[in-house]
Formats: structure tokens, C-alpha cells, sequence
């Protein structure tokens, strides 16, 4: 899917649409079980909020291979690519719930706290 900034539009009404934003996964059909149209502008904004933050850049991509013992210390890896990645609507592991975009973005913080503070 394309990523469309959000940071100078509302959450409620956009004053512009995109076409993308009119598009569906489906065909045609909206997935029965998919974020809000205000609660996928909502975590895109997050999300766009989080990679431009200046000390963010840890968090864009998964943590190296090379990282000592990262892989055997943290269970569930997650980065904001993958949470880009969710916030796809023809992606299959795509986000059902604001809540659960909330859970991967504490998991990602609380995965960091718990490999560098071990």
C-alpha cells in the first residue's frame, strides 16, 4: 500500500483524500474486520510521528543478527517496519484494532528496555 503523510490533516476529516485511501484489498469489498478509516489515519500519524522523532532511527528496521544474544533474550521482535507493514490493509497480518497497533508499539519500547537494561 502507499504511504501517505498525515501530519497536516485531522484525524476526524481529512481535508484531502487519496485515492489509495479509497481503494480496498478485497476487490472492492472492505474487510469486515479492519481498522477505522480515523483509526488507521490515527496510527499512520503515530507511526510517521515516530520515525521522524530524531533518536527513532534504532527503531526503523529489525535489530542485526549481529546483535549479541538479541535474538535469544527477546522473544517477539518487532520494529516500526513491521508496524508500517500491519498498517497495510492488503496485508494479511494487517491490524483489526487500535489496540492492537498500541500493543506492537509498547512491545517494540518494552523489547528495548528488557534487551538493554538485562
Amino acid at each position: 500500500g502507499d504511504w501517505v503523510c498525515t501530519l497536516c490533516r485531522t484525524d476526524q476529516e481529512p481535508v484531502e483524500t487519496y485515492d489509495c485511501e479509497n481503494m480496498h484489498s478485497c476487490g472492492g469489498v472492505k474487510a469486515p474486520y479492519t481498522l477505522s478509516n480515523q483509526d488507521q489515519r490515527r496510527c499512520e500519524k503515530l507511526t510517521l510521528l515516530l520515525y521522524c522523532f530524531p533518536l527513532s532511527a534504532p527503531f526503523h528496521e529489525p535489530v542485526s543478527p549481529l546483535a549479541r544474544n538479541y535474538y535469544q533474550i527477546i522473544k517477539r521482535p518487532i520494529d516500526l517496519s513491521v508496524i508500517r507493514r500491519k498498517l497495510d490493509k492488503s496485508n494479511t497480518l494487517h491490524y483489526f484494532t487500535a489496540e492492537q497497533f498500541v500493543d506492537d508499539v509498547l512491545l517494540m519500547f518494552k523489547n528495548c528496555a528488557t534487551f538493554n537494561y538485562v
